[in-house]
C-alpha cells in the first residue's frame, strides 16, 4: 500500500470572526497586486501583515534570503488579530491577507516544500467567503467557511475561483512544524491522499515544468532525458535543474540563475569579455524588475520587458503584464549584481529624461503622465518599484549600505529608457510622491532637466486618500526618517542628503502647529496631514534654490500642465496627440475605463486644514511669482 499524505486538513481552531472581519475592513486600502501573474487571471491582490523585515511591499510568503520576518505598519491596526496569532502554536513566518475579487481564479499550481510532512505549513483562515468559492486542493474540493482553520498540502495541485458576488478574503500564515502543531493536527479532520510515485528527479522536474506553463523548458529536458536514457532515478543531484514553482514565483532556497539571451551579457568563466555592441543587443528588452537582498549584497531581479509598452498608470502594472509574458514563465529568477547593471547600463541605446514629475499624491500627476505618454515616441515611467527601492535600500536595511546609490538609479534609468523600437525620443519620469526628498540627488545626475513640483489644495488631496490610502498615509509603510529629511549617509555627502534647513522649515517661516506622525499613529488623517506639510514645505524648499524646478498646481488643468511640460522640454504637441489627449482627459488617470468625475472633501477637521492652508496659500504666492 502506498504511504499516505495529508491532502488538507480542518483543524480545531477558535478565531473571533466578527471582531477580525471588522479590523480588516477597516484597514488602509494599500492591497497590492500578487506577484505571479501567471497563475491567475482578475484581481488577486496582498496585504502583508508579517514579511521579511517588516517590509508592507513584499507579497511573497519567502524570505528570500532578506531580513527575517517581522510585524509590517499595518499589523498595528489589528491588535485583536496580533493577539489571535500569538495564540496559535508555532512560530510566525509570513503573515498576509489574499483577496480573491469577484470573477477572478487562481490556476492550479503547487508550492514547492510547502507541506506538514517537509516541516513547514501554510493556513488559510477564511474571513470573507461565501459558497460560490472552489478551492480546489489535489482534485477534491475543500468545504472552506468562514471562521474555519483549514491547513493545505500546497505541495499539491491547487487552484481557487471566484465566481462572485462579492470578495473572498483569507488570512493566510505560513511557518514551521512545532510538537504543539502536530497535536492540534492529531485533533483535526484530516484528508489523505497517497504519495507521489517514485518518478525519477528528471521526470519529477518535467511535469512541475509543465505544471508551471515553462512548457518549452519542459519540452527540452525531455528530449534530453530521452536522449540519455540512463539518466533516470539514478541520475547525480543536479543533472537536471530542479524546478523552483511556488504560489509567489520564488522558490526558498533558488540560485540566481540566467536564461535566454542574459546568458551572452557576461562571459563564462575564463572567457573573453564580450564586444559593448554584442553585450548590449543581448541585454536589449531586459530591465531591472526588483532589488533584492541576499545576505549582505544587493541583487537585480531582471525580466525580459519584450514589446510591452510603458504606458500603465503604476510601473508595477506594466511589470505585472510583462511577467505574464511567455518567455518570462521560466523556472527560474533571472540575478544580477547592481555594479554589473552600472557597467552594462552605458552600452545600452537609450533616452535621457527629458522632465522629472514630483507630486504630492492625488494631485493629477498620473493623468498628466498618462497624456505624455499618448504620443508613441514617448516613455513614461510612473513611479518604479525598481528606483524606489534603490532610494529606500538604506533606511529599510541600513546594515547592508546599497553602494552608489545615484549610480544604480541613473543605470536602471538607462536601461528603462532603452530604444527598443528605435523610435522612441523623449523619455519622463513620474516618481513616488515621497522623493521629493531625494531632490538632491536627482539633480546631481541631471543638472540641466527641468523638474515640475505637482500640487493641489489640501482638502482635496486628503478627501482622496480617505477614499483610498496610498502607501505614504499610512504610519511606517514609508519610513519616517524619508519625511524628516534625515539621511543615513550625511556624512559621507551623499546626494540623498536635504539642503541646510531640512524639510521642517520653509522661507516662509513658521506655519502654525501640525500633528506629528509620532502622537497620533492611528489617526490616518493625522498623520497625512502632516506628510502632507512636509511635501508642501519641500517643495517651497526646491522651488526657491533650484532654478529648473517649477511649480504647478492641479487647478491650472492638466492639459495645460502637459503643454508646459511640452514646452519646457522643447516637445511638439501635433494635432493628433492633442485629440487624444483632450479624449483621455474625460476619463478617471488610475482607472481609464471610467469617466472621471470631481468630488468635494467633507468632514475634515479645521485643525488639520487651517495649517494646510497656510502653506498652500505661501506655496500659491511662490508660484505665481517663479
Amino acid at each position: 500500500m502506498p504511504p499516505t499524505i495529508v491532502r488538507f486538513a480542518r483543524l480545531p481552531v477558535t478565531l473571533p470572526l466578527a471582531t477580525l472581519q471588522a479590523e480588516v475592513a477597516a484597514l488602509p486600502s494599500v492591497w497590492k497586486a500578487h506577484f505571479n501573474t501567471a497563475h491567475y487571471q482578475g484581481d488577486w491582490t496582498v496585504l502583508s501583515l508579517r514579511a521579511p523585515g517588516g517590509n508592507p511591499g513584499h507579497v511573497v510568503a519567502d524570505a528570500l534570503g532578506q531580513a527575517p520576518f517581522a510585524d509590517t505598519p499595518l499589523m498595528a491596526h489589528t491588535p485583536v488579530l496580533r493577539a489571535f496569532l500569538d495564540s496559535l502554536p508555532f512560530p510566525l513566518w509570513s503573515v498576509r491577507l489574499l483577496r480573491l475579487a469577484p470573477g477572478a481564479l487562481i490556476k492550479e499550481h503547487r508550492d514547492n516544500d510547502l507541506s506538514v510532512e517537509q516541516g513547514e505549513v501554510r493556513l488559510h483562515f477564511p474571513l470573507f467567503t461565501h459558497e460560490a468559492v472552489e478551492f480546489v486542493v489535489d482534485g477534491e474540493r475543500v468545504p472552506m467557511r468562514a471562521g474555519d482553520c483549514w491547513y493545505i498540502n500546497a505541495n499539491l495541485p491547487h487552484r481557487v475561483s471566484n465566481p462572485g458576488p462579492t470578495d473572498r478574503i483569507h488570512l493566510v500564515v505560513d511557518g514551521p512544524v512545532t510538537p504543539e502543531l502536530q497535536e492540534l493536527f492529531a485533533r483535526g479532520e484530516l484528508s489523505y491522499a497517497s504519495s507521489a510515485p517514485a518518478h525519477g528527479e528528471q521526470e519529477a522536474v518535467i511535469a512541475e515544468l509543465r505544471l508551471q506553463g515553462a512548457h518549452a523548458l519542459a519540452d527540452e529536458l525531455e528530449a534530453a532525458l530521452r536522449a540519455a536514457p540512463t539518466a533516470g532515478a539514478g541520475a547525480a543531484p543536479g543533472a537536471v535543474p530542479k524546478a523552483a514553482a511556488s504560489e509567489d514565483g520564488a522558490g526558498r532556497e533558488r540560485d540566481a540563475a540566467s536564461a535566454g539571451a542574459m546568458r551572452n551579457a557576461a562571459p563564462p568563466d575564463g572567457g573573453r569579455e564580450p564586444a559593448p555592441e554584442a553585450r548590449a543587443a543581448a541585454l536589449r528588452n531586459w530591465i531591472p524588475a526588483a532589488l533584492i537582498r541576499r545576505e549582505d549584497e544587493w541583487l537585480c531581479r531582471w525580466i525580459d520587458a519584450g514589446d510591452v509598452p510603458f504606458t500603465d498608470p503604476f510601473f508595477d502594472e506594466t511589470l505585472n503584464i510583462c511577467r505574464n509574458q511567455p518567455g518570462n514563465r521560466r523556472a527560474f529568477q533571472v540575478l544580477g549584481s547592481v555594479p554589473a547593471m552600472m557597467e552594462w547600463a552605458p552600452e545600452m541605446p537609450s533616452v535621457a529624461p527629458g522632465a522629472i514629475i514630483f507630486h504630492v499624491s492625488r494631485c493629477g500627476s498620473t493623468l498628466a503622465a498618462q497624456l505624455l505618454g499618448l504620443e508613441p515616441k514617448h516613455i513614461v515611467l510612473a513611479e518604479v518599484p525598481f528606483i524606489d527601492d534603490l532610494l529606500r535600500a538604506e533606511y529599510r536595511v541600513p546594515e547592508v549600505p546599497p553602494g552608489d546609490v545615484a549610480g544604480a538609479v541613473k543605470s536602471a534609468l538607462q536601461f528603462y529608457g532603452q530604444k527598443r523600437s528605435g523610435a522612441e525620443e523623449r523619455l519622463f519620469v513620474k516618481t513616488d510622491s515621497w522623493h521629493i526628498f531625494f531632490h538632491p540627488l536627482y539633480r546631481s545626475l541631471f543638472p540641466d532637466v527641468p523638474f515640475f513640483l505637482l500640487y493641489r489644495s489640501p482638502e482635496e488631496v486628503l478627501y482622496s486618500q480617505r477614499k483610498q490610502r496610498g502607501m505614504h498615509s499610512v504610519p511606517g509603510v514609508i519610513e519616517r526618517e524619508i519625511f524628516r529629511g534625515a539621511a543615513r549617509r550625511s556624512e559621507t555627502g551623499s546626494p540623498g542628503r536635504s539642503e541646510p534647513g531640512g524639510p521642517g522649515r520653509s522661507e516662509a517661516g513658521a506655519t502654525g502647529p501640525m500633528p506629528d506622525a509620532d502622537t497620533a499613529p492611528n489617526d490616518l488623517d493625522a498623520h497625512m496631514a502632516w506628510v502632507l506639510a512636509q511635501y508642501m514645505k519641500r517643495f517651497m524648499e526646491v522651488a526657491a534654490a533650484d532654478p529648473h524646478a517649477y511649480l504647478v498646481n492641479y487647478t491650472e488643468g492638466i492639459p495645460a500642465i502637459v503643454e508646459r511640460i511640452a514646452q519646457r522640454t522643447n516637445t511638439p504637441i501635433g494635432p493628433e496627440w492633442r485629440d487624444k489627449m483632450a479624449e483621455r482627459s474625460r476619463f478617471h488617470a488610475k482607472r481609464p475605463a471610467q469617466v472621471f468625475s470631481e468630488e468635494a472633501g467633507a468632514g475634515l477637521a479645521d485643525t488639520l486644514l487651517e495649517p494646510l492652508f497656510t502653506l498652500y496659500q505661501q506655496l500659491e504666492r511662490q508660484r505665481r511669482g517663479q
